[in-house]
């Protein structure tokens, strides 16, 4: 074994050379052209043990690289803040393997039982839906619509997860998870907010109000899956959103780090990166223009929406409402905890002075009641499984759910304290040994690096009150995830059928023999959102008729694309047969044979149009719809041609 000498470095202030780094990693041109096996390396087993903080082995294979590969590692290289990363790997690393908090506490519940608000303290406050008189309910969906109406309201949607579809390798937004309409999180979140848009212009018409500005939407990606989102959003036309609407950006990546923090090297001239987590959106927005837009439109609340729960409510008019009531700078929705292992992150409360960036006069050097979200990776065992009584609820009881609210004068303000607190979590990592530069590729089930990410949820310990709104699991929160368990895609779909069949059942509508939505394709529900948003409008429409599963309720000028997993197996005879059923709804026009979904989704389809009537937003035009009938009448034709002798065939367009 052989010691490298290591890299000289200019120190910041006596650094005069025209090297592009700045102070944290400012070194002269020479010293990188001689940086190969400068690194402080002791060629030990894979040859990344006893480096120093300067992380100068990235350029390890420097001589091995064309200019242009040099050239760009460098440039990647001293965009890095080094001294950061250094040292917050250390504290991030300890939340997880020591886990030493004792200083948690439950949030105060407010008391929602008379027709007066209750009082609100400063720290975390949360509010149970189910304790919430209508009268309160009623208030806050009518000023989320003024919000609307008045252009108040942007949504963020949070799509920058690294994980995908085994199958066709989609990014998790992208999936086609086994809905009847075989619709992504993604469609769904779009569509949900066309449907909010609709409630607030009937709410205008009611009111008199005389204009309704558009919802603005921001997408917020990674580098790795940006390019594929931006072509599934245009090739389906941003499902009905106008796409001057809906902006598409990037979030920042931070080093993959082995367990001794140092940098990875995913092959020879490139760092091994991953998305720095959702705490990068503040400083995304920022740095990619999308505040300056929000201000220019006068968005005063932004919703944000991870895009992993297929019963996402895109900014829910109650949580908005909620968090406004309050007087809460921010707010988030939460679900009730179910077990001890549960992969989600505990809202709750912890000792700490309080640093209102919002309202600086509220600043306290006295230990109060802040506002946090513990991940359960960094609880202790005996906090994260601790109950109230007995087997009751477990003591810290509410999980985030992944929605949330921000006032945009709070976003302008947190980017200038980010980097406050890092968090680390364990993960795969292929990557090229220093020592003799193969590949190494981990088992399957060995975690061997570490990822750094920041939490947005960190933001709550910035402000002085913080809203969580809790809801019903099983009406609002449908995890989907690759994980094995709860979270997987087959029983994210087997919630929302269940949460559908009880708004259709609430609404009066009866199936055979009273069977139960469920887990199977067999047993699915489906509402369009172009139909309802939570439920509403569906009353009188299923009277008549008893109902069968599978189901699915489309509004009328939807062009609806069904498939299997395998072309051509299609199951459609007898009870097995999809259903169908016509709802008095419009949709915003789609335009003549477009398919919801991407190319590989044509094969082994089915285009239906379904229904009558006029109650969606924005109705089209007579010209559209006529357009539309003609097309789909095509398209089915079509269809029957090619599949008269597998398929059940509906009945013919405008029959």
């Amino acid at each position: 074994m052989g010691h490298a000498e290591s890299v000289q470095m200019c120190a910041p202030e006596e650094c005069h050379c025209e090297c592009s780094g700045g102070p944290n990693v400012a070194l002269h041109a020479t010293a990188l052209a001689s940086s190969l096996m400068q690194a402080s390396v002791e060629v030990v087993g894979d040859g990344y043990h006893r480096l120093d903080e300067s992380q100068m082995h990235v350029f390890h294979f420097d001589p091995e690289l064309d200019a242009d590969a040099r050239k760009a590692l460098e440039d990647h290289f001293t965009a890095l803040d080094i001294d950061g990363l250094n040292d917050a790997f250390e504290p991030a690393l300890r939340k997880i393997m020591h886990r030493e908090l004792d200083d948690l506490r439950q949030p105060k519940q407010l008391a929602w039982l008379s027709s007066r608000a209750p009082s609100f303290p400063l720290g975390p406050v949360v509010t149970v839906a189910k304790q919430i008189g209508s009268q309160h309910l009623s208030r806050w969906a009518s000023e989320t619509f003024t919000s609307i109406q008045r252009g108040h309201l942007g949504v963020v949607l949070l799509a920058g997860g690294t994980e995908r579809d085994e199958r066709t390798m989609r990014p998790l937004c992208m999936w086609d998870v086994g809905l009847p309409s075989r619709k992504s999180v993604l469609q769904l979140c779009l569509e949900r907010v066309l449907r909010l848009l609709h409630l607030a212009t009937r709410a205008a018409v009611q009111t008199n109000a005389k204009t309704v500005w558009p919802i603005p939407v921001y997408v917020l990606c990674n580098d790795w899956n940006k390019e594929e989102i931006v072509s599934f959003l245009v090739q389906n036309r941003y499902f009905g959103m106008d796409d001057q609407e809906v902006l598409v950006s990037s979030q920042p990546n931070s080093p993959v780090l082995n367990e001794n923090g140092r940098i990875l090297l995913q092959e020879k001239g490139v760092m091994a990166m991953t998305p720095c987590g959702n705490g990068g959106l503040f400083q995304t927005l920022a740095d990619h223009g999308i505040l300056a837009d929000l201000k220019c439109r006068n968005v005063s609340m932004v919703s944000v929406h991870a895009c992993d729960n297929l019963l996402v409510r895109v900014a829910d008019p109650m949580l908005l409402g909620h968090t406004l009531q309050v007087g809460a700078a921010c707010g988030v929705k939460l679900v009730e905890r179910l077990h001890p292992t549960e992969p989600v992150g505990v809202f709750c409360a912890r000792r700490g002075h309080l640093l209102d960036i919002a309202q600086p006069k509220l600043r306290s050097d006295e230990m109060v009641d802040v506002a946090t979200v513990v991940e359960h990776r960094e609880l202790p065992d005996e906090i994260r499984s601790r109950r109230q009584r007995g087997d009751g609820p477990l003591w810290l009881q509410f999980a985030n759910a992944g929605s949330y609210c921000f006032r945009t004068a709070l976003l302008e303000k947190i980017p200038a304290h980010a980097g406050r607190q890092w968090h680390a979590s364990w993960k795969r990592q292929p990557y090229v040994a220093l020592n003799d530069g193969r590949l190494v590729e981990p088992h399957l089930n060995v975690l061997n690096a570490v990822r750094l990410e920041t939490h947005l949820t960190d933001a709550f310990e910035l402000v002085s009150i913080s809203a969580g709104y809790c809801v019903s699991r099983g009406e609002e929160y449908a995890k989907l995830s690759l994980k094995p368990g709860f979270e997987s895609p087959k029983l994210a779909a087997g919630v929302l059928a269940r949460a559908h069949q009880q708004w259709i059942s609430n609404a009066g509508g009866r199936f055979v023999g009273d069977i139960q939505a469920g887990n199977d394709k067999t047993d699915r529900c489906e509402v369009s959102p172009f139909v309802s948003y939570a439920g509403e409008d569906l009353l009188g429409h299923f009277s008549a008729a008893e109902l069968a599963l599978p189901l699915y309720v489309p509004a009328r000028t939807e062009i609806v694309t069904f498939m299997t997993q395998d072309p051509g197996s299609m199951e459609t005879s007898g009870d097995r047969g999809l259903r169908v059923y016509k709802v008095e709804a419009f949709a915003p026009s789609l335009g003549a044979g477009q398919r919801r979904s991407s190319k590989d989704q044509v094969d082994g389809a089915i285009l239906v149009r379904a229904g009558t009537g006029d109650s969606f937003c924005m109705p089209p035009t007579p010209e559209s719809v006529a357009k539309d009938v003609e097309s789909a009448r095509a398209l089915i034709d079509e269809m029957r041609e090619r599949f008269a002798s597998t398929a059940e065939i509906p009945p013919k367009a405008g029959n």
